[in-house]
């Protein structure tokens, strides 16, 4: 089953906050679950932490007024431009400008 495949980097490593490089093993924590630094979780669990997370800063960009947008297509490549700006070629030829590419 899917919550049998475990992440191929321990926990220490999942963070998607810079400045709180534990901020996964806090999430897991939350959730009931005690998990160690160099523990190797299922991709279910990663998968309900980047949910949240984004949910989370989705909201706030919202509510300060940054306008996102989720765009579902296969980038081919990735091009800074300028400090801030990128240009995403996708697999269908067409291209996007971005300020933040995640």
């Amino acid at each position: 089953s899917q919550d049998a495949l475990l992440c191929n980097t321990s926990v220490q490593t999942m963070s998607v906050l810079d400045d709180d490089m534990h901020d996964f093993q806090h999430y897991l924590r939350a959730q009931g679950i005690d998990a160690g630094e160099q523990a190797f979780v299922p991709r279910a669990w990663v998968s309900g932490y980047l949910k949240q997370r984004y949910a989370e800063y989705r909201d706030l960009a919202e509510a300060r007024g940054i306008e996102h947008r989720v765009v579902r297509a296969a980038v081919r490549h990735i091009k800074p431009v300028a400090h801030g700006e990128y240009r995403l070629e996708l697999e269908d030829g067409s291209q996007r400008s971005a300020s933040a590419v995640l």
